[in-house]
């Protein structure tokens, strides 16, 4: 089962991926792509070296989809 605040993103993605499309390279969906993955894995490592933070991941994700 797929939560509900991962549809979101999902819808996040597919919306911007759209929205994106027509963009110059250096803005269009695949620059997008790149700054969601490289916010994930930030906040995924920052995760790993202090267990005791309290990271949204909703946040990080959607924030850098927009």
């Amino acid at each position: 089962m797929v939560s509900e605040n991962q549809n979101i993103v999902e819808e996040a993605k597919f919306f911007v991926q759209k929205f994106m499309e027509k963009n110059d390279p250096s803005h269009d969906w695949y620059h997008v792509e790149r700054v969601y993955k490289n916010a994930n894995f930030i906040a995924k490592n920052e995760k790993l070296l202090n267990p005791n933070l309290n990271i949204d991941f909703e946040v990080i994700e959607l924030a850098a989809l927009f």
